[in-house]
């Protein structure tokens, strides 16, 4: 989301925006650009064979118009690629099935999930800040005067909040700190350096990434009715190709939320496969390696991808695509707001940062696409 000066009449429009930015709608205090689509959002399919690497050389130019009239970015982004969050079954050879391991690393940023993140930070440098741009004109010393950051209070999104500092600003100081600390010295906090600022509630009662789990029976009601409406969810669990790919992977991997008996359950494990099968494309991993020695073919990668892309899209978009059905108010509410307050007290002149940064999961952002109206 950026902010710029111009004329036009202020208007509230959501488009997907390709890499090279096309896309974006101009209104008098806002744009809006899904940086999560194409360059924030890690973890993307890609084709078989092929690992997920990064490049700082990588250029998203900002239209010579915007760099003189552009005064605030509010950048939302996904954290890095990460270690899978539980084992996906005791077949699966490619991960230690001990307990202790899970309990100290589960979910946790790789290294090359922190390169990742760096790497985008090094290219909304080039976008937002050098060649020519007017963003940070005025500004001596970065700092939290000028950059806001915010993350959820878990490893992945610390370390990528962090990851991506050090691409955009360097030479700057950056440090955690909670808003609930030390409340009367926030300007000092400021004045020290950028402060990655940590959501201090806990995972249940974080209203700002995970509103939707403030009512958890509501929201597992609705999507629960919300996958149960989806056309190609009840076609895949009936049809015999998709019932013989989930045989096939209980087969290989052993994981009991996979064996036959409850197809919906079935679905929702295949989706967390997929997961684990992005986390191991990335990392230039075996895919799925297992003690049968047989491997995933094309054919199979792409059904076991249309349940996972289905099923997230549901989370909290409708199943038949009516915006007013979604759930995406209940579950980003308080987010859109905050964006939409940090840009209002930017157009007032209440607050001169210019870049605010939003380090959280693919949840939230999915939730927050639900709330703004765009389709995933």
């Amino acid at each position: 989301q950026e902010r710029r000066l111009v004329e036009t009449p202020c208007r509230r429009s959501w488009r997907r925006t390709g890499a090279d930015g096309e896309g974006a709608a101009v209104g008098r205090l806002a744009t809006a650009t899904l940086l999560g689509v194409t360059l924030v959002k890690s973890g993307r399919r890609r084709s078989r064979g092929r690992p997920l690497r990064s490049s700082a050389d990588a250029v998203w130019p900002l239209p010579e118009e915007d760099k003189k009239t552009l005064k605030q970015v509010v950048i939302v982004h996904r954290h890095g690629t990460r270690f899978p969050t539980k084992p996906s079954g005791p077949g699966n050879l490619g991960w230690p099935v001990r307990a202790q391991f899970w309990d100290s690393y589960k979910g946790h940023l790789t290294p090359l999930g922190a390169k990742l993140l760096t790497d985008t930070g090094i290219v909304l440098r080039k976008r937002y800040i050098s060649n020519g741009s007017c963003l940070f004109d005025g500004v001596q010393k970065v700092d939290g005067r000028a950059v806001a950051v915010y993350t959820s209070n878990v490893q992945r999104t610390l370390q990528s909040a962090w990851s991506l500092l050090l691409g955009l600003v360097p030479g700057a100081s950056i440090f955690f700190a909670f808003r609930s600390e030390r409340v009367f010295a926030q300007a000092l906090k400021q004045a020290v350096g950028v402060p990655i600022y940590v959501e201090d509630a806990s995972s249940g009662d974080d209203r700002l990434f995970h509103e939707w789990k403030l009512n958890k029976e509501a929201y597992k009601t609705w999507n629960k009715e919300n996958l149960k409406r989806s056309d190609f969810l009840n076609y895949a669990k009936d049809a015999p190709e998709y019932n013989e790919l989930l045989d096939t992977l209980f087969e290989r991997l052993q994981e009991p939320k996979l064996a036959s008996g409850d197809e919906w359950r079935r679905l929702l494990a295949a989706k967390d496969v997929d997961t684990q099968v992005l986390i191991e494309e990335s990392h230039n991993r075996p895919i799925l390696p297992n003690e049968l020695g047989e491997e995933l073919s094309d054919k199979e990668q792409d059904m076991l991808r249309k349940i996972a892309d289905e099923v997230k899209r549901c989370w909290f978009g409708d199943a038949e695509g009516d915006c007013s059905r979604s759930y995406g108010r209940q579950a980003a509410g308080y987010l859109g707001h905050k964006i939409w307050r940090h840009l209002d007290e930017s157009a007032k002149d209440l607050c001169h940062q210019r870049f605010v940064q939003f380090s959280c999961h693919d949840t939230t952002m999915c939730a927050l696409a639900a709330h703004f109206g765009i389709e995933l």
